[in-house]
């Protein structure tokens, strides 16, 4: 920056070209190598946030062992060159999970194979029945557990009256003067307790069944989806259908052989779609 003249407070800012710079004038934090190093760290972190933009399954892959976000990892072979994986966060850093990974691609054509096996069945059995068959499979899938959520709430139900009755009995107590106040407020309280304990659970348990209806209800909705995609070909238009029917994508890792003494294992990918979860 300038004055135009020692009288003026007007502060001019000079054009680049006409800028002095006078190098090594003070003691620097770092060398230059590790300045040049730390900018070739910058430019690629760049590129591979410019680069991750394009991958199709961004923020939806997750291990299905500890339920933790898989991310992409770039590598290179000298066969295929550059190419992605999807490795477990939680084992890149915390070393908690296995060494597990699938390639990109074969995530990829996973999940489109899905898709595609999604549209064929509905353009086999058509909207009514595509909607049946949809609606079977969330039952059977939610079943056991509705009828496990139930039975929880009925047994919370019967001890919550339960304890009314025995507060009911001891108020009867302390009012004959057959029971000290200090003695019920001592019981009652320990009941009362119990009770709020009872009611959270039992209000838990409300929202466990609302939100399988809940996802009932979305059959509808996804049904509708499924018909307006059904007649698009899948690989021209794959990223605008994962964004609309797609919500989460889970890699697993199984034993291809249970008996196989060398615990040799595969690697495999499970499509949830939007409102109705895992179909196939």
């Amino acid at each position: 920056t300038y004055h135009l003249n020692h009288k003026s407070k007007s502060v001019k800012k000079r054009d680049r070209k006409d800028y002095v710079i006078i190098e090594n004038t003070q003691e620097p934090i770092i060398t230059r190598e590790q300045y040049d190093l730390a900018q070739k760290r910058r430019e690629a972190n760049r590129r591979s946030q410019t680069e991750r933009i394009t991958h199709l399954l961004d923020g939806l892959v997750y291990c299905n062992q500890c339920k933790n976000r898989l991310y992409l990892n770039k590598r290179f072979s000298k066969k295929n060159g550059d190419y992605f994986v999807y490795i477990c966060n939680n084992y890149k850093k915390n070393n908690e999970c296995s060494a597990h990974y699938i390639t990109e691609d074969k995530l990829v054509n996973t999940v489109s194979d899905t898709i595609k096996q999604l549209f064929q069945k509905y353009n086999e059995l058509g909207k009514v029945d595509f909607r049946r068959y949809i609606s079977k499979i969330i039952t059977e899938r939610t079943a056991d557990n509705v009828k496990m959520v139930k039975k929880e709430i009925d047994e919370i139900s019967k001890r919550l009256a339960e304890i009314s009755k025995i507060e009911k009995e001891l108020y009867e107590e302390k009012k004959n003067g057959t029971m000290t106040p200090e003695r019920y407020n001592r019981i009652c309280s320990g009941l009362d307790d119990e009770a709020d304990e009872l009611e959270e659970k039992q209000g838990q348990y409300v929202l466990v069944l609302n939100k399988i209806e809940d996802s009932k209800k979305g059959i509808d909705i996804f049904v509708r989806k499924v018909e307006i995609y059904a007649d698009l070909d899948v690989d021209d238009n794959l990223e605008f259908i994962i964004q609309n029917i797609v919500y989460r994508v889970d890699v697993d890792e199984r034993m291809i052989d249970e008996t196989d003494a060398n615990k040799e294992t595969t690697v495999t990918g499970k499509v949830f779609f939007t409102a109705v979860g895992v179909l196939f």
